[in-house]
């Protein structure tokens, strides 16, 4: 999607993007509207826009992208566009990994997903950098176990998994990681 385009994806509306996406636009994603992506890369440029359809772009529920990959094997990366250092950036609305191998964080690039991530099939590996789950709220992770969670790495400064919004509700929230596929690890905050 080049610079200034806009592309609006709305309630009901399932579109699927084979090849790998470069999003430099502006994407409107409605409630109840699904974008399968089976492509390998899709890659936010930091000025790329993805909201839902209130007043602010982060009050609604937003449609859902699905990372599916249908060949066995093969990693999807993400490339977000986001910065937690400085909370500027585009964000998706909800993410579903459905790809049995996983999704990589690209390089240089923190992730920020604004309701809800579902690790319906395979990891997240962070590869060094942050993913920010949440905007308003604490967000929601979904379906995690010991075969489907957020892989933070084993090394110094590996990558960090963020919850915004975190408050003494009593609500438990729960961060699914590990440093690696064979170290599951969650921890639960009230």
């Amino acid at each position: 999607l080049h610079p200034n385009s806009q592309l609006g994806i709305f309630s009901k509306d399932t579109i699927a993007v084979f090849g790998n996406m470069v999003n430099e636009g502006n994407i409107l994603s409605v409630s109840g509207s699904v974008v399968n992506f089976y492509g390998l890369r899709w890659r936010n440029s930091s000025s790329a826009v993805i909201r839902d359809e209130s007043n602010d772009g982060y009050s609604s529920s937003g449609g859902l992208f699905r990372f599916l990959q249908t060949t066995p094997a093969l990693y999807q990366y993400i490339s977000g566009g986001f910065s937690a250092a400085t909370g500027a950036g585009p964000s998706f609305p909800n993410i579903s990994v459905e790809n049995s191998p996983g999704i990589f964080l690209d390089d240089l690039s923190d992730l920020k997903i604004v309701n809800t991530l579902d690790l319906k099939t395979g990891y997240l590996f962070l590869n060094g950098w942050n993913l920010v789950i949440g905007h308003h709220t604490p967000g929601d992770i979904r379906n995690y176990s010991s075969r489907n969670f957020i892989i933070t790495g084993s090394s110094f400064g590996g990558g960090f998994l963020y919850r915004s919004n975190i408050s003494s509700d009593g609500n438990t929230i729960v961060f699914p990681v590990g440093t690696s596929p064979s170290s599951y690890t969650p921890v639960a905050a009230e």
